[in-house]
This record gives C-alpha cells, structure tokens and sequence, in this order.
C-alpha cells in the first residue's frame, strides 16, 4: 500500500472545517493547524493542508480581478511551446547530500561537480543545477520555490517511477488528478518543494466556456498509475524534462505583471491567491500562489532555495534575455538550439 499523506488525511473533510474557523472575514491558521493535528497530521502535513485552505479563502475573497486569461489558439506539450524551460538552479547548504538525493530519488544523472557547483540531468541534458553556500538558511515564509515539477514523458514512466518511490520508503507529501495531469509530490532534504507527473493527452484537456484550462485537485488513482507501469525503474528517462515551476510570492498581480510583460506568458487560469501562466497552450509552464507569503518582499540574501530559471525560447521573443523578479529570483531565455 502506498499512503501519502496528502491524500490519507482526507483534506477534502479538513477544508470543510474552514467555516467554523474563518472569523470576522479573517484566517486561523494556528487553528486550521491544530485541527489537523487532531484529525491524525503531523505538525508540518497540518501546515500544508492549511495552507491550501488558505489559498481556498484567499480566492473566495477575491471576487473580481482585472486579468485576462488567453482563449482561443492550439493546446500543445510543454516543451514544444515556444518557450519552454531548460534548467532550474537552486542554492543549497550540503551539496553532496542533496545531490545524492536527486540521484536516487528522480533518477538523475552527474553531468558536472567541481565542489561548489554540481549539474544533474536526464541522458546529457541538465534540468538541475545545485550552488552551494553553506551558510545560506532557508525561510519558508519568504518568497521563491513552491516546487519544480519533473515532467514525464507518459504515465507509465510515472508508474515506474511510483512504484520505485513506494520500494524505495520515499516520503510523500502529496498527490493528486489536475485533470490535465496527475501528480505526486514530495520535498528534497532542504525543503525543497519537487512535483512529479505525465500529462494527459492534450486533445483531453478541457477548455471552461471563460477560456481558463480546467485544472482541479481530485484524489489521484495511484493503483491505476502502479499499474500502468510495463516495467521496472532504472533512471530518469532520457525525455523526461522540467515540465514547470511553481513560485511562492508576494502578490499575485506583481507576478502577472511580470509574467506577461517580461516572459511573454499567457494566463491560463487565474484563483484568486494563486496564478497559472503558459506559453503556446500548454496548462502552465509558471505558477505563483501567495498561500505561505502573502505581502512578501524580496527575499533575503542569504537564502537556500531557487536562484534562477534559464528558459529557451524558438526565436519568437528576443534573445538573449536576463530580468529579475521582485522577489529576487532571475530569468534567463537563450535561444533553442535546432
């Protein structure tokens, strides 16, 4: 049996609670926690499932917004957009352990390390790059990686890949159907927020009659993926790529600004406390939600976690180019190679 706490908790039941602990139009979230607790949480799985609440309330809240999702146009795979991302770097405290981590856990490959820097990669293609500093500390409430999502190339590689999780004792966090997609989720050693998941076919995608891709949160068939693994896991396939990002920051109408206006993205889907941004169709490519960093600034200086996101691009917006969110994280796009 593979539990994932996520799911076991039954955070459908724990949402319900947020009427008797919502008052005078605010949050309690110390409450919402304890709650959690009680119903059989950790301290941090109470913290997680609050937060998600919290990004529930927040989008109630928000009842009119002046963001105009994209309609209309083809849908297509992530890395076939026209601009689609290359590599992650994060800044770690131990270097070795977290590199070990995606070694054994995701299946990557050492393509480079030289002590201070280390690249991992699917084949010979690097999706990671880990930068170490080891005084840096993490701050979880400050803004910059809510997860890097691995995308694989189908659901079987994802079964695969599940079930050596499950052999493995890795420690899920999280699991869901997204309607477009099926996911799992877990943290590096250093807190590191990682999505795992195969898209649906992009033919079943649905498209709302107000032109946001439909993307729910459904309990997710884990028997179903386990069983449509035709195989055992032996590495990262070669094609598996970053498939998106998912940010944690300060205003979500300061990350559609920069989304749309420096990385040519498109609104796939707008919550309220939470943002989905795509280029060519794709569901997203970038999201950003506010649920543990609401109001934050940039971040502070000596901070683990995500540094900077190198993205390629087909030509069709200028290149090279460099810009820098107001959180601090930086954005790279260079040109594809052909």
């Amino acid at each position: 049996m593979i539990e994932i706490i996520g799911q076991a908790l039954g955070i459908s039941c724990l949402v319900r609670t947020m009427k008797e602990i919502s008052v005078a139009g605010t949050f309690n979230r110390r409450k919402f926690i304890a709650l959690s607790a009680a119903g059989g949480a950790t301290l941090g799985t109470g913290a997680m499932i609050a937060d998600m609440a919290l990004g529930q309330f927040l989008a109630k809240k928000s009842a009119s917004h002046d963001m105009n999702v994209k309609t209309g146009g083809p849908r297509m795979s992530s890395g076939a957009a026209p601009i689609s991302i290359n590599t992650v770097e994060l800044v770690v405290n131990d270097l070795d352990r977290v590199g070990d981590f995606y070694q054994f856990v995701l299946g990557l490959q050492q393509l480079h390390h030289d002590g201070e820097t280390m690249a991992l990669g699917s084949s010979e293609t690097p999706l990671l790059m880990l930068r170490r500093d080891r005084n840096a500390r993490r701050f979880p409430s400050e803004a910059g990686l809510f997860h890097n999502a691995f995308l694989m190339p189908d659901r079987a590689s994802l079964g695969r890949w599940l079930q050596h999780a499950a052999d493995a004792g890795v420690r899920l966090t999280g699991a869901a159907d997204h309607d477009v997609s099926e996911a799992i989720y877990l943290d590096d050693p250093e807190g590191n927020g990682i999505e795992v998941y195969a898209d649906r076919p992009v033919d079943d995608w649905i498209t709302e009659t107000d032109g946001q891709i439909k993307m729910g949160s459904h309990r997710l068939d884990l028997d179903g993926i386990i069983s449509a693994a035709n195989g055992s896991w032996v590495a990262a396939p070669e094609d598996m790529i970053i498939g998106h990002v998912h940010l944690q920051v300060g205003d979500v109408k300061q990350l559609h600004q920069f989304m749309t206006n420096k990385l040519g993205q498109d609104l796939t889907l707008f919550e309220g406390s939470a943002a989905f941004y795509s280029s060519g169709g794709y569901h997203h490519h970038f999201a950003g939600n506010v649920w543990r960093s609401q109001g934050a600034g940039k971040r502070s200086h000596n901070s683990t976690g995500l540094r900077q996101v190198t993205l390629s691009s087909d030509g069709s917006v200028g290149t090279p180019f460099a810009s820098t969110d107001p959180w601090g994280t930086r954005f790279v796009i260079e040109t594809r190679d052909v």
